[in-house]
């Protein structure tokens, strides 16, 4: 008889362990308590048999049928993946609050957002802020831009504090490395792809141009080849050192004739580099196409801040990765525009890139200052990215900054495909037009009266007439107050809305805290081993 009872208390320890591992990701343990759920199961049928055949039936039965059941309720949970990596994340609504007392619900993030407003609209007290802080509460991950030197940065590390945020997270600071951490965002274990890695280097070139793409000439496209190509070798033969900072590097250092050889020290880069490597060309054609190389890559082979930030490997820029899901923080000013644009559109682009259907989490991309860099393939992303869990926020001053950065037929696809739009003050006439088209015309009732008198009489009439106006005047919109909104949302209780909301009222948020202390002496060591490794390349 003892002997049941202890074997019953610890078959029971051993379910409770059960049903709280079996979110567990590793098969492997799952199906270990799988068979010790059949062990159990088994016990349980001689216990009944037992049961039936002596006096003390009922205490052998009822073990019996529990531990069957709890057992066959083991076995099936044991047999699967965990439910943290197998099951999506639920999405929760949305809500802003006004000053009047209304709220607005977004019931599906997924619809993305666009806000518009000049400096001082209150873009990001009254809206930005208040999103991100949704964002976190309900544990999102992906990417959040901070074009602020660090605002929305310190505002997400109070509220990943404030919500005991589920996931881990990193943080990028290019105007302070001391805050940073590095990470190489072209590693090739996380790009995979070689065609899509050296889409990325052809991005980069084209995002350092200061010209159109349409004018690119011969020695731009074979200046993308030579890049394309050492970036090939890197990629294949030398993994661990394939970082943007090598490759740059690599060729701002070597000189021509071993650069060629290079290059022919692999078939594909040989091939993508055709243009110049092949015999055809003169040594003044090859002098030109690495001087239109040269002139797009100096800048940042100078920036000993930036290549020490993205030479190191402190985590991996995988934000969608089911066993480690990461939120990434970007802090950038406008002091290195013109260097980390394109890098960040790059990171935008391998961030795009990783979304596949069994994607279960719930991502966003939250872009501050948005037009500051461009993403390839930005527009058709917005409506394709939604069905693989991708919520998009963009915040920028008005139209006129998207169209100039992506044109006016991508500025109306943009549009269109955020579902939930936000229209601040603003002082660009051109720019508020636009805004007015995004609501529909009201109805407006004209009552006209007419008198006339003659010898005799006197006569009067009224006529009514029907007809169409714009809900708003340019006027209004550039009146608005700080915090004014107004705006359309797709799955609301307001299709459209004019709110005074409410600012974002911040926690106890300090000054970020400093990772590791980087000094002048730390980025030279730093830029010399990487020269030293290219050197070293035989």
């Amino acid at each position: 008889m003892l002997l049941n009872y202890l074997f019953f208390i610890l078959y029971a320890l051993i379910l409770i362990i059960l049903f709280n591992v079996r979110i567990c990701r590793y098969l492997i343990v799952n199906l270990f308590f799988s068979l010790v759920s059949v062990v159990g199961a088994t016990y349980g049928l001689l216990s009944l048999m037992q049961g039936y055949l002596s006096m003390t039936k009922w205490f052998y039965a009822g073990i019996g049928l529990e531990v069957i059941v709890a057992s066959i309720y083991g076995v099936l949970f044991g047999l699967r993946p965990g439910e943290k990596e197998g099951k999506k994340q639920k999405v929760q609504e949305f809500h802003l609050e006004t000053e009047c007392g209304n709220t607005l619900t977004l019931k599906n993030p997924f619809d993305n957002f666009l806000i518009y407003g000049s400096q001082g609209s209150g873009k990001t007290k009254s809206i930005g802020k208040n999103l991100l802080m949704q964002y976190i509460k309900y544990n999102w991950v992906g990417f959040v831009y901070d074009y602020k030197e660090g605002d929305y940065t310190r505002t997400a590390f109070e509220l990943i504090k404030r919500f005991n945020y589920a996931y881990s997270v990193h943080h990028i600071n290019f105007h302070n490395v001391s805050c940073s951490e590095r990470v190489n965002v072209i590693k090739p274990s996380v790009v995979k792809d070689p065609v899509f890695f050296t889409e990325l280097l052809s991005e980069f070139f084209i995002a350092n141009m200061s010209k159109e793409v349409e004018k690119m000439d011969f020695f731009d496209v074979a200046a993308i080849g030579v890049l394309k190509g050492i970036g090939l070798r890197f990629f294949f033969d030398y993994p661990h050192i394939c970082t943007l900072p090598h490759i740059v590097n690599y060729i701002a250092q070597t000189d021509y004739r071993k650069l060629e050889a290079f290059l022919n020290g692999r078939r594909e880069s040989r091939g993508v580099a055709a243009a110049y490597v092949s015999g055809e060309q003169s040594e003044k054609t090859r002098g030109s196409i690495l001087s239109a190389l040269g002139a797009i890559i100096s800048d940042f082979s100078i920036n000993k801040q930036v290549q020490y930030i993205l030479s190191g490997d402190d985590f991996e820029f995988n934000l969608l990765d089911p066993k480690n899901p990461k939120l990434l923080l970007l802090a950038n000013n406008h002091q290195y525009d013109r260097i980390l644009s394109p890098v960040v559109g790059m990171m935008a682009s391998i961030y795009a890139r990783s979304f596949t259907m069994e994607n279960k989490l719930n991502a966003v991309n939250f872009l501050d200052e948005a037009t500051t860099f461009k993403i390839a393939n930005f527009e058709g992303n917005l409506s394709l990215l939604r069905e693989y869990r991708l919520s998009t926020v963009i915040l920028t001053q008005s139209p006129a900054k998207i169209e100039k950065r992506y044109g006016p037929l991508d500025l109306r696809s943009i549009e269109t495909n955020c579902g939930n739009k936000f229209f601040g003050r603003n002082l660009d006439i051109i720019g508020v037009e636009s805004s007015i088209k995004q609501f529909a015309a009201i109805d407006e009732k004209k009552v006209t009266s007419t008198t006339g008198s003659s010898t005799h009489s006197r006569s009067s009439s009224k006529s009514i007439s029907h007809g169409k106006k714009k809900k708003y005047e340019p006027a209004e919109l550039m009146k608005l107050k700080p915090g004014q909104f107004v705006g359309r949302a797709q799955n609301s209780n307001y299709t459209e809305f004019e709110f005074q909301f409410k600012q974002y009222v911040p926690g106890q948020e300090k000054d970020i805290e400093i990772r590791n202390v980087v000094l002048e002496s730390d980025l030279i060591d730093c830029y010399n081993k990487i020269i030293d490794d290219i050197i070293n390349i035989a």
